[in-house]
């Protein structure tokens, strides 16, 4: 079974208990008994189980933003701003998007231990491959569009559009920005 760092999941619990015990109580009711175990246990260094953290995003996302109507790419977006805000926006500025892209591909690894990531440069966009990993989760593809999108807007990019494929030989996102 692939897995899945559990970084970004800690700071998405964070941010359901923010939003008080009710949201929590909805979340907890939507995962099942395993993955309420794991919500509750749930650490930043470890790896979980990538279907845990697509249920868990799945439930999180309309409890976090339910007038969104793309919630687990907001997720994503969030996630980036998160990541890539404060003293790191600065130097994102310097970056440019191709160098910002390639940079997470080479991170792919530190936040799933399966499938393998890597950069193309086309005309006017850049396409983020993964290979290897037939079975990643269309809710994770979904938040990774999301987080793609957002750090290329803190790199200072304008009209920024991240397009998905859904080839499990090879899950791409191209992205175009001006």
């Amino acid at each position: 079974m692939p897995q899945y760092k559990g970084h970004a999941l800690v700071i998405v619990r964070r941010w359901i208990r923010a939003a008080g015990p009710d949201a929590e109580r909805r979340l907890l009711a939507g995962l099942t008994e395993d993955h309420r175990n794991r919500y509750l246990e749930l650490v930043a260094t470890a790896w979980v189980p990538v279907d845990f953290a697509n249920e868990f995003y799945t439930a999180a996302a309309p409890i976090l933003y339910p007038t969104d109507p793309r919630p687990l790419r907001r997720i994503g977006a969030e996630l980036a701003r998160e990541n890539l805000g404060g003293v790191l926006r600065f130097v994102l500025r310097v970056l440019a998007v191709e160098t910002l892209v390639e940079k997470t591909a080479a991170l792919w690894g530190r936040f799933h231990d399966t499938g393998t990531a890597v950069t193309l440069r086309r005309d006017r966009s850049i396409e983020l491959q993964v290979t290897g990993y037939p079975e990643l989760p269309e809710r994770i593809r979904e938040t990774i569009v999301g987080w793609l999108a957002q750090a290329v807007e803190l790199s200072g990019a304008k009209h920024v559009a991240v397009i998905k494929n859904d080839d499990p030989k090879r899950w791409t996102w191209t992205l175009t920005w001006r």
